[in-house]
């Protein structure tokens, strides 16, 4: 049996993250919605060790800002005599510019080697696929993916948002087999409603929602969903995010910048409108967190793309719209496609993302 001095408590969770500035970074915005979850409903206090920024966020929680080289010397401070948790929330781009952050995988292992820590690491993103070699990520692609072997085979617990995610790391790494991939698709990090607004309330109208580079990114492939815009009868785009995204030439369409809002306005908008768009493809769509705030609130998401196979539980023509499927779509139909949204996000919210580490942390102290 072990020393008091040295049993785990499963009160307390490390959270690393690139930085903590909400409303600017999606991870961000998923730890701090998460730490507030397990707080809540679990009493588990939350630590941050934040590594590729100083800009200070003002919060209830402590938060240590230090060198990828001193998260072994953060943690344990963190720690004193006990045996805690860390959660890596891991995106590449986040901690390295080459999306190779090899210095963060030899800090984990370094954390690892402690004994002191059991490590959770959830895969937000892995690497660029289909590359060409006049593309910079091309060469930088196979020190990613050694990185991300060294963390995952580091990790006592991995998670990731999407079954495409959860194959590579199967393929790719030397797990164990009492390590399962847990895949949870990422949680609406603004929010959700337990009883939404019926379609037939909402007006006809689209959101295009996000940072500045996901708007323009939404503008480019709407270029191509004009028929589709047409044929669901959408009357104007509300633009809301930071910045000002021109967007293309959509004849007929007129878009409102309505600027950043609040997650109260930005709810109540989602709430009255219809249809959102949002720039991926299903194979990848449920890494978005602007997807899962479309259907916490039961908006109809709008892609451009259609897959006739269905992934992560998304159907087209089901959860969401393409211009294949817009186009057999019945008014009839269309309260089937918000509630089918709805309750696929409500399967994986924040709730259940919570309950996932406290049941590990609890597993762990026993």
């Amino acid at each position: 049996m072990e020393n008091a001095d040295v049993l785990f408590t499963n009160r307390l969770l490390i959270q690393v993250v690139p930085r903590l500035t909400p409303g600017k970074c999606g991870v961000a915005d998923h730890a701090i919605l998460l730490a507030n979850q397990l707080k809540q409903a679990h009493g588990i206090q939350t630590v941050f060790i934040v590594l590729n920024s100083t800009q200070k966020y003002d919060s209830e929680f402590k938060a240590i800002y230090c060198s990828t080289e001193d998260i072994k010397d953060a943690c344990l401070s963190v720690a004193h005599s006990a045996k805690i948790a860390l959660l890596l929330h891991l995106s590449g781009y986040g901690y390295s510019q080459d999306g190779a952050p090899v210095r963060l995988a030899r800090a984990i292992s370094t954390v690892q080697g402690t004994g002191r820590f059991q490590i959770a690491t959830y895969f937000h993103e892995l690497y660029y696929k289909n590359l060409t070699p006049w593309k910079k990520a091309f060469w930088n692609s196979r020190r990613q993916k050694k990185v991300l072997r060294s963390i995952a085979e580091q990790s006592n617990l991995l998670l990731t948002s999407i079954h495409l995610y959860e194959k590579w790391i199967i393929r790719n790494t030397a797990r164990m087999p009492a390590r399962p991939i847990h895949v949870m698709p990422v949680f609406s990090t603004i929010g959700e409603v337990l009883a939404f607004n019926p379609v037939a309330n909402r007006n006809l109208e689209m959101i295009v929602f996000g940072l500045e580079e996901s708007r323009k990114r939404s503008y480019q492939m709407l270029r191509g969903c004009q028929a589709m815009l047409r044929r669901l009868g959408i009357k104007s785009i509300l633009d809301i995010g930071p910045g000002t995204v021109l967007p293309a030439d959509i004849p007929g369409i007129a878009v409102e910048q309505c600027g950043t809002l609040s997650e109260k306005y930005l709810i109540d908008k989602l709430q009255s409108t219809l249809y959102g768009f949002t720039p991926y493809d299903p194979i990848c769509v449920a890494k978005s967190s602007i997807f899962a705030a479309y259907c916490a609130c039961g908006v109809i998401p709008l892609l451009p793309v259609s897959l006739r196979e269905g992934y992560d539980g998304l159907v087209d023509g089901v959860q969401f719209l393409t211009p294949r499927t817009a186009v057999w779509t019945t008014n009839e139909q269309l309260q089937r496609h918000a509630n089918a949204a709805w309750q696929w996000h409500d399967a994986h919210n924040v709730r259940i993302h919570a309950l996932r580490y406290a049941q590990w942390m609890t597993d762990q102290s026993k």
